[in-house]
């Protein structure tokens, strides 16, 4: 018997996210008996309505691009747990380690606070 292993990812460069991070991540999945159901977001908004109780991994690229403030990976953290939700969220980038840190040094603190 299969499990279903819902994926809300935010990630604003399509090919890259069809090519580098689905394969393997499916593969990774049904090898442990899971059916990968992938949600792709190209961008971020704090006023998208998303149920993202509905999520079993949240994944976010921490620079969406654009010129949105809002549309950072960050803010994803943000709203996720200021709705009350606690699904796990993992972080990444492509900038180097210690820019992120300080791009984003609310992503820490936003999910302490609420």
């Amino acid at each position: 018997m299969k499990h279903h292993y819902h994926v809300l990812w935010f990630e604003d460069n399509q090919a890259i996210m069809d090519e580098d991070y689905k394969p393997p991540l499916e593969e990774f999945l049904s090898e442990h008996g899971f059916v990968l159901h992938l949600d792709h977001q190209k961008d971020f908004s704090s006023k998208t309505l998303i149920n993202f109780g509905a999520y079993d991994l949240i994944v976010t690229d921490l620079n969406l691009g654009g010129d949105n403030p809002d549309n950072a990976g960050g803010n994803v953290l943000k709203t996720v747990r200021k709705n009350d939700v606690l699904t796990d969220i993992i972080f990444y980038s492509s900038i180097a380690n210690t820019r992120a840190r300080t791009k984003e040094p609310y992503c820490i603190s936003a999910a302490s606070s609420g």
